[in-house]
């Protein structure tokens, strides 16, 4: 027969109306009795079977209901079955009763900020919480502080809180002492059994985790990700870790540098207006600054014959091509006349005083680049 089902099953069918049922726990079989004294008398043992985690479904729940349980025993006239009932203390389920006691608090807190750069998956943080101690581990706002303002620019909505179910650690203690009482010639190993409180209880070790996963915002991303802190009131270690490619390192700052995106909303404005204006003022140089450097450099520092041939000649080079074909043609033929003129066998350039061919050179030059500029 097994006990522990028959008691689970009596628990689920008289807790199940009114409670949530969190979790259900056996401590070690062979553990040995306490004795106590009840109503003042001596000769009593007590000894934990169960551990229950509940949780009232209704705030006007004010009492745990009985529940029954079967002792199985034998005398000399055969099985006996005695049927006990459990008391039904009052509770007050309107209200929280604060911390509970525990002891042996762990906490260890991991972040991954590994996909904070992609955008398919929607640049989360992932942040995972595990909590162990003896005795039940309190609710997440009760156990750490700070964690909903870890970084700015992202926020942590409700549904961005996962919340997993209890975990009651039972020893099997009481298992493995019996099977090495059954092996030939071997004595039991010692076993550090549960022990009561200082308040009389018996408390198995709980386990506890949460997963948070922050999603970002329009606001500028932070440059660090501040670990909470332990609650005050609680006593325990804290240990901080992050996630770096494949392995889990250990953090002792109480941050980490975030490599923050750029493209938020507001940064991706500023970065367009400021890129707008950069490509104006760009656009405007482009256009201001050769006109001013090839209008200097066409110009000779002496006007001859042949700085002037070459300059129309360098102008035809760098800006032939934005000429006309009518123009073009001019432009060529204003070159080979001034070449006949002064550089052929035609007499004609005698017949040019000297200030009269400085003009004429100042004049074909200034009069193709203000045709153009």
């Amino acid at each position: 027969m097994n006990y522990r089902d028959l008691l689970k099953k009596s628990l689920e069918a008289s807790f199940g109306d009114n409670f949530e049922i969190d979790g259900i726990g056996f401590f070690e079989a062979l553990a040995p009795p306490r004795p106590i004294r009840e109503s003042g008398a001596d000769g009593w043992l007590e000894k934990p079977v169960a551990y229950v985690v509940l949780k009232a479904k209704d705030p006007s729940v004010d009492r745990i209901p009985q529940m029954s349980m079967d002792m199985h025993f034998n005398d000399t006239t055969g099985p006996v079955v005695l049927p006990i009932m459990s008391n039904s203390p009052q509770i007050d389920a309107a209200k929280s009763s604060g911390l509970r006691p525990l002891k042996n608090l762990e906490v260890i807190q991991t972040v991954d900020l590994r996909d904070m750069e992609n955008s398919q998956k929607g640049r989360p943080i992932i942040f995972e919480i595990q909590a162990k101690a003896d005795g039940i581990v309190p609710e997440l706002p009760e156990l750490l502080s700070g964690y909903m303002n870890a970084i700015p620019g992202y926020e942590l909505s409700a549904n961005g809180i996962e919340t997993r179910p209890i975990n009651l650690i039972e020893a099997d203690g009481g298992s493995s002492a019996m099977k090495s009482m059954m092996m030939f010639n071997q004595q039991p190993q010692k076993i550090d059994y549960i022990q009561a409180d200082e308040t009389g209880a018996y408390r198995l070790p709980t386990e506890r985790s949460w997963i948070l996963t922050f999603t970002p915002t329009a606001s500028t991303v932070g440059s660090a990700f501040t670990f909470p802190t332990l609650n005050n009131k609680l006593q325990g270690t804290l240990i901080s870790r992050q996630f770096l490619d494949m392995d889990v390192v250990k953090i002792t700052e109480p941050s980490v540098a975030v490599h923050a995106r750029l493209l938020s909303l507001r940064n991706l404005i500023l970065t367009g207006i400021a890129c707008l204006i950069i490509v104006i003022g760009y656009i405007a140089l482009r256009r201001r600054k050769p006109i001013a450097i090839e209008k200097a450099s066409l110009l000779p520092t002496r006007i001859t014959p042949m700085s002037v041939i070459t300059a129309l000649r360098r102008f035809d080079w760098e800006n032939g091509s934005t000429l006309s074909p009518t123009q073009r043609s001019s432009l060529i033929a204003e070159i080979t006349k001034l070449e006949q003129t002064y550089f052929g066998r035609s007499e004609s350039v005698d017949a040019l005083q000297n200030g009269e061919a400085t003009d004429q050179l100042r004049g074909a030059l200034k009069r193709w680049l203000n045709l153009v500029h």
